[in-house]
Parts: C-alpha cells; sequence; structure tokens
C-alpha cells in the first residue's frame, strides 16, 4: 500500500514539477508541517532521538488523515498540496524507522530529501 501511494505520489509530484506552478498549503498543513520539519532536523542534527522524532512525524501524519477525503482530480491547489505533505510524512515516518534500523548514509539523504520537500510545499526554509 505505501508503496502504491509513494508511487502515486511520485507521478503526481513530476506533474506538478513540471507545470512550474507554486502551490499553497492550508495553514492547518503548514502549521503540522513545521512541527515535523523541526523534528527532523533535531533527529537529523542529532539533538533528538529516534523515538521522539517519529512519534511527531507519525502524530502530524494521523493530524492529517483529513486529506484522505480529498478526491482528485476535483481538489482545490490547497487541498492538493496538503495531500502532498501529508504524502511525503507517510514516507519519512517509514524512513525514519529504516534509519533506526539500518542508519545508512542514503537512508540519511532520503529523510534529509523528504524534509526538503515538505519545507518547499509548506513554504519553509529547506536545508
Amino acid at each position: 500500500m505505501k508503496k502504491i501511494l509513494v508511487l502515486i505520489l511520485a507521478v503526481v509530484l513530476l506533474l506538478t514539477a513540471c507545470s512550474g506552478a507554486k502551490a499553497t498549503a492550508s495553514a492547518k498543513a503548514v502549521s503540522l508541517a513545521k512541527q515535523a520539519v523541526e523534528a527532523m532536523d533535531g533527529y537529523l542534527d542529532g539533538s533528538v532521538g529516534y523515538k521522539e522524532a517519529h512519534d511527531t512525524v507519525e502524530e502530524v501524519v494521523g493530524k492529517m488523515e483529513y486529506t484522505s477525503s480529498y478526491k482528485a482530480p476535483d481538489w482545490t491547489e490547497e487541498q492538493r498540496t496538503d495531500w502532498f505533505i501529508h504524502s511525503e510524512l507517510v514516507s519519512v515516518a517509514h524512513d525514519l524507522l529504516m534509519d533506526n534500523y539500518e542508519g545508512t548514509p542514503e537512508r540519511y539523504n532520503e529523510i534529509v530529501e523528504s524534509r526538503n520537500k515538505i519545507a518547499e510545499y509548506a513554504g519553509l526554509g529547506k536545508r
């Protein structure tokens, strides 16, 4: 299920990136994304442990479940951006879990990439 979600997300992201349009997230999604980005930054910097970072991201994922009610292609730009943030958070939660078990440089880079995508969609700074 997660692989299908990630595949769909990749295709949609590719199509959106090619369109050149700047997406705008809802205030709720921006606030939640900021919480998750701060947790990821702490984890990547080593000031926050895996459990705390993962728990924060999972909590944010739960709070963004509202995006599951959005139905493409009828969603607004804001809904689409919120959905992208939620989908990327689901992916990064998995990456954090895997990094806890197999802390490779590649996994670290995947977390940084996901963190930057979330930040970009939420209008926050990249790492």
